[in-house]
Order: C-alpha cells, then structure tokens, then sequence
C-alpha cells in the first residue's frame, strides 16, 4: 500500500468478506478521502494512524468484531457510518460522536438521537454464495443476523403477494 500513499483517494473494499484487522499502513495513504471498508469480517480496534487522515467519508457498518474509539480523528470526516449504538435496542461496539451508527443485526442505521435514517444491506445477489445477498453471505455474521435474515428482512419474507 505504501507505493500508493501519494495518488490513492479512494478505497472500497465494501462488502468484500474480508476476514483482518484494519492494517495500520492505512493511515499512509495521505491522499486518501474516501474508505469504505464496510460489510466485511474486520476485527480488532482502530489503528491510531486512521487518526491523521483527512477522510471525506468512512463507512464501517456491518463489520461486528470491531471494537475501540473513532473519536480519535483529529478532523472528523464530513460522513461516517459503523455499530455505534443509536439505533434502538442496538449494541454499542464502537465510540463516535459523529457518526450514523448501524445495528447489523436489524441493518438499521440511525443519527446520534436514535432517529431512523436508512437500511445499509446489500441486496444483490453474490454470485459466489449461490445467490445468497452480499450482505448475508459472510461467514463472521451472527446468529441473530442469520435468524433476521431468514425471519424479518422484506427480501426473504413473504408477504402474501
């Protein structure tokens, strides 16, 4: 990643099962405004090297083994979305007081006062997972997750049309 520190802007691994820790040369990229790293397997915490960059967006949401603090950007980014506990009835696994925060067990993601703003699922089929959606086919999912996925979400239930 380093060679790629002084043109790289945007990075979007989003939705790509990716099963790591957030690799600390992230925060080389010095170039970089937009990191999508969201709906993957990452674990771990934040590297404190995040915390230099200038980011124009970061989206975290749907990766629940991560853990730690966002606060530590010293600009925040203008947006940023991972499970940070607003949604009712959410999980608090990550500390941010700028962010849209995500429940990836409902894939509901709300505003700082709990409001409902939108649904961060993928819907479209993963060619790969015999046509299970993006966003259900990772193998780190939880078991409320797949109980959710197969039980209440609007693309799997039938409702009587």
């Amino acid at each position: 990643i380093s060679n790629l520190n002084e043109t790289l802007s945007h990075l979007n691994v989003a939705g790509g099962s990716i099963a790591s820790t957030i690799p600390e040369t992230f925060g080389d990229l010095g170039k970089l405004k937009v990191l999508a790293l969201n709906e993957n397997c990452f674990s771990g915490t934040f590297p404190n090297s995040l915390s230099i960059l200038n980011l124009n967006a970061f989206t975290l949401e749907g990766n629940i083994h991560l853990a730690g603090s966002l606060n530590i950007f010293g600009t925040p980014p203008e947006y940023a979305s991972t499970e940070c506990g607003s949604c009712p009835g959410s999980q608090v696994l990550v500390e941010c007081d700028f962010c849209v925060c995500c429940d990836s067990t409902s894939y509901d993601c709300c505003d700082q006062n709990g409001h409902f703003v939108y649904k961060f699922h993928n819907l479209d089929p993963n060619p790969y997972a015999a046509g299970v959606s993006f966003s259900f086919s990772r193998s780190c999912l939880s078991k409320e997750t797949h109980n959710w996925w197969n039980e209440e979400c609007p693309c799997t239930v039938d409702n009587g049309e």
